[in-house]
C-alpha cells in the first residue's frame, strides 16, 4: 500500500487537498490505501475470485478503472474534460489523443 501511495504522491511535504464533499475525499482516500471493491483489490483480499476487469482488457486496479477501463470509456472522456475545464489547462493534441481516440 505505502509503494502505490508514494507513487502518486512522491513528496512527504505535499500537502493532499480533500474536495469538501465527504463521500468523495472517502474514496479518494480508499483509491489511495487500496481499500476500494474494483476487482484487483477483492481478490487481494480474497473477496473475488477474480483480479481481471469485466472489459478483459486487464486487471482492475484503480489506474485501470480511471484511466484505461474500455467499459467506460465515455465516463472517462467527460471527467477529463471537466477536469480540463476546472483547471483551465490547455493540453497538446498528441496527449488528448491518446485518450479520445481508442
Amino acid at each position: 500500500m505505502g509503494r502505490y501511495t508514494y507513487n502518486v504522491i512522491p513528496s512527504v511535504q505535499t500537502k493532499v487537498v480533500f474536495p469538501f464533499e465527504r463521500d468523495i475525499g472517502i474514496s479518494y482516500v480508499k483509491l489511495l490505501l487500496h481499500y476500494t471493491m474494483l476487482e484487483d483489490d477483492s481478490y487481494r483480499t480474497g473477496t473475488s475470485t477474480t483480479p481481471a476487469c469485466e472489459c478483459r482488457s486487464g486487471r482492475e486496479t484503480a489506474e485501470h478503472f480511471l484511466i484505461h477501463c474500455t467499459g467506460y470509456t465515455q465516463i472517462i472522456k467527460d471527467t477529463i474534460e471537466v477536469a480540463l475545464y476546472i483547471v483551465n489547462c490547455v493540453l497538446p493534441t498528441s496527449f488528448l489523443k491518446m485518450y479520445f481516440e481508442r
